[in-house]
């Protein structure tokens, strides 16, 4: 959709014709990526309490005799402290979230809560149900002669209540959360109302089902739109009167097309730390089952790779290699990150001249002399502008890396690929 957007500052601002569709609502590859790490953690729980279950109940048995010599009064108001946080805890954060105003993010906490008591209800008849084997053992045998629930269901409903509502984001909240549930979890080792692994386990399942929630569901998109990299840019000198979302094929960032009052088209590349920190999974993917050398190494770092794209840009122009000239890097908000380069016009390298091709493999020796390598080249990624110069395409965003003398003279006796 299209539309004018006055941006502040003086002098009087032209108005910039924005054309972007950005979702209300997004689902997120990197919590469902969380969510693979938490269920593969969560097996490796499962595993070491199946296989070791002797080590298990011998650390219970061991904690419980070190902590047995700590005064009874001070366990006792450890657990009055504890029953008194996981009450106030919960209760505090919903009326922050009624407070600001977000009813769905309330009711969506309290659904992943019922989900994660509904999940360790359903796996606590399970695991009873085979009482002889060593992973029940594990989970309910706290010390010599005292048992105790496989799983505690108010831990993992607390856990999947924060997850949703979201504590991570602000330090008060965050220290007040884990401090009232390490009491919480302390206490009741102390008072032998649950074991170790039952504590370890706990929270990853709310977690989990916290995690499966914000997915199913979709988080608020709160990345920032072409309306505020505009802003943005025209913040620090870059006056654009029109920015438009291109469809890219690469999940790692998005593309945009601007121009400034001056006539000049720019290119606009928007990385945002979700998609990087996602994309970073088929990398390592790849890193595994292809050569090093042909292979990009695996980032979930924003601000490293806009570094890395920054010098390599500033490298190949040293370089005298013909690319678009990067302009400028905007950070936008604490998650985002905007590379600007200059957008020369030019065509199609459909029916390059022997004097192109020439310039072409020139072009790709000075890199490989420079020690870098390219990575992006395709025959459709390969323009010739409007004086006959052959242009190459900006630094892909899958990072170059550095080759060593003889391998890049081998790579500039090939065709680009």
């Amino acid at each position: 959709m299209a539309e004018l957007v006055r941006l502040g500052g003086d002098p009087a601002p032209p108005a910039v014709e924005v054309i972007d569709e950005t979702p209300a609502r997004v689902r997120r590859s990197l919590d469902l990526l969380r969510l693979v790490g938490l269920v593969l953690f969560l097996i490796v729980i499962v595993a070491l309490g199946s296989v070791a279950s002797a080590t298990a109940h011998a650390s219970n048995q061991d904690l419980t005799r070190l902590l047995g010599h700590i005064p009874r009064i001070f366990t006792r108001s450890l657990s009055l402290l504890g029953a008194l946080g996981v009450l106030v805890l919960p209760a505090s954060l919903v009326l922050r979230t009624i407070l600001r105003g977000q009813p769905r993010r309330l009711i969506e906490g309290l659904l992943a809560g019922l989900v994660a008591i509904g999940t360790v209800g359903l796996l606590n008849l399970a695991i009873s149900s085979t009482k002889s084997s060593a992973l029940h053992a594990s989970l309910t045998d706290v010390a010599r002669g005292t048992t105790s629930r496989p799983l505690d269901a108010y831990l993992a409903a607390l856990f999947a209540l924060a997850m949703v509502i979201g504590v991570s984001g602000e330090t008060r909240w965050r220290t007040l959360f884990w401090s009232a549930a390490g009491i919480y979890i302390a206490s009741a080792f102390l008072a032998q109302q649950a074991s170790v692994l039952t504590l370890t386990a706990s929270p990853v399942i709310g977690a989990a089902a916290g995690i499966a929630t914000l997915y199913l569901a979709g988080r608020a998109n709160d990345r920032p739109d072409a309306s505020r990299v505009a802003e943005e840019l025209a913040l620090r000198g870059i006056a654009v009167t029109r920015i438009e979302r291109i469809p890219h094929q690469h999940e790692q960032y998005r593309h945009y097309q601007a121009r400034t009052g001056l006539g000049d088209e720019l290119t606009v590349q928007t990385f945002d730390r979700d998609l990087i920190a996602s994309g970073a999974a088929y990398r390592v993917y790849r890193r595994l089952r292809i050569r090093a050398d042909v292979a990009a190494p695996p980032e979930v770092s924003l601000e490293h790779i806009a570094e890395r794209r920054s010098l390599l840009a500033f490298a190949a122009t040293a370089a005298d290699v013909h690319i678009p000239r990067f302009l400028a890097g905007v950070p936008c908000g604490p998650d985002t990150i905007v590379l600007v380069y200059d957008r020369p016009a030019s065509s199609a390298f459909d029916d390059p001249t022997d004097e192109q091709l020439s310039e072409l493999w020139t072009n790709l020796a000075k890199l490989h002399n420079a020690r870098m390598t390219h990575r992006g080249l395709t025959a459709e990624s390969i323009r010739v502008d409007a004086a006959g110069r052959v242009l190459l395409p900006m630094v892909p965003s899958s990072p170059p890396s550095f080759v060593s003398a003889s391998t890049a003279r081998k790579r500039s006796s090939r065709p680009p690929s």
